[in-house]
């Protein structure tokens, strides 16, 4: 898992679904990291930062950190206060306090930047679902499954109402 930390020291942290393993991969030039999404299939983080006014990216682990889009880039949308985003195909989508809209650009090189939704009064999430991102599991579960980075330390949860998540 994944999370953002404007605290004293802003940051990108990481840990494992068990909470093992937590380290920094994300503590230079950034400031306020509001959104953060995963690219399952390029093994890829995304985020915003509010403050600074970019969208990057990085590999889970941080490193090949880049750059696809910021504030101001000639002919292109303006990040005003960048706060949630997510991917779609080829595409990341964010929403934007200032500008009241949400916005969409391709997620490798930040070109054809757009407004896709106008006035949207204060859009605080987005979330786009994806069938390939959505795999189907087959059979029911009546346990929460916590996977660790070896196979010997996952956690089975038992649920009392078969199957069925209550958060």
């Amino acid at each position: 898992m994944f999370w953002t930390d404007w605290g004293e020291q802003p940051k990108i942290e990481r840990a494992e679904m068990d909470g093992s393993n937590r380290g920094i991969i994300i503590r230079q030039d950034i400031h306020w990291p509001n959104g953060l999404t995963i690219d399952y299939s390029a093994e890829k983080i995304y985020w915003t930062d509010a403050k600074l006014f970019y969208i990057a990216k990085a590999n889970y682990d941080g490193s090949n950190r880049q750059k696809i889009f910021r504030t101001p880039m000639p002919s292109q949308c303006v990040l005003g206060h960048p706060f949630a985003l997510t991917l779609y195909e080829n595409k990341i989508y964010w929403t934007d306090w200032k500008t009241r809209g949400i916005h969409s650009t391709n997620k490798n090189s930040g070109t054809r930047c757009q407004m896709v939704w106008p006035n949207a009064y204060s859009p605080m999430d987005i979330h786009a679902f994806e069938a390939r991102r959505q795999l189907p599991r087959p059979g029911k579960f009546n346990f929460l499954l916590l996977l660790s980075g070896s196979s010997a330390k996952s956690y089975f949860i038992p649920c009392a109402n078969k199957g069925h998540f209550k958060m």
